[in-house]
């Protein structure tokens, strides 16, 4: 857990508390939480509450982020950090069921690039309808070709690939209805 600036999609700006949940079903090359195989800590709701206010964190807004949040209990997660005031984001790769109304704000980052193996866990479209924003990673032009779902699209730039953030310029000039997200709290060297 940790406190900082949102850096990406539609809430990049707002001081948001992270909770990072372990485990994830894809594996991407540029995750930028190379950890995320590593279960850290076993935390009840009630403790993770504990620690946000022991710490003093003012912000309101908490985001569940992962690895994959949905391989964990995270709708109940969300329902006790909104009963104790918190209004709720979660970021998924939307390979899992998300609940229409278990989130406050919902960022579905589908990983369908050809290095990230999909067989077994493919994107469930149904969950379109609950999302909010969806945020694609770039690293070349051919992935702008998975641009497919989403009433609110963000191009993110793989950050490791210099060439990656004019691809999402100008794919962006061309489709206005689409938006860039360039990954602020890495600018800023914020975690």
């Amino acid at each position: 857990m940790f406190y900082s600036i949102a850096g990406e999609g539609g809430r990049a700006g707002e001081p948001t508390i992270f909770i990072r949940l372990a485990g994830c079903n894809l594996v991407c090359p540029w995750c930028d939480t190379a950890y995320h195989p590593q279960i850290r800590f076993h935390l009840t709701a009630d403790k993770i509450l504990d620690r946000i206010r022991s710490e003093g964190w003012p912000g309101r807004w908490i985001c569940l982020t992962g690895g994959e949040p949905m391989m964990q209990d995270s709708a109940a997660l969300s329902l006790r950090l909104r009963q104790a005031g918190y209004s709720v984001q979660i970021e998924t790769n939307g390979t899992y069921p998300i609940p229409a109304g278990a989130f406050d704000f919902v960022t579905i980052s589908p990983k369908l690039q050809r290095e990230v193996p999909h067989d077994r866990f493919p994107f469930l479209e149904a969950n379109e309808q609950v999302a909010d924003e969806f945020k694609y990673v770039i690293s070349r032009p051919e992935d702008l070709d998975l641009v497919r779902w989403g009433r609110r699209i963000y191009l993110q730039p793989n950050y490791e690939i210099p060439e990656a953030r004019e691809i999402c310029v100008q794919a962006a000039l061309q489709h206005p209805e689409w938006r860039l997200s360039l990954q602020i709290h890495k600018m800023l060297g914020l975690p």
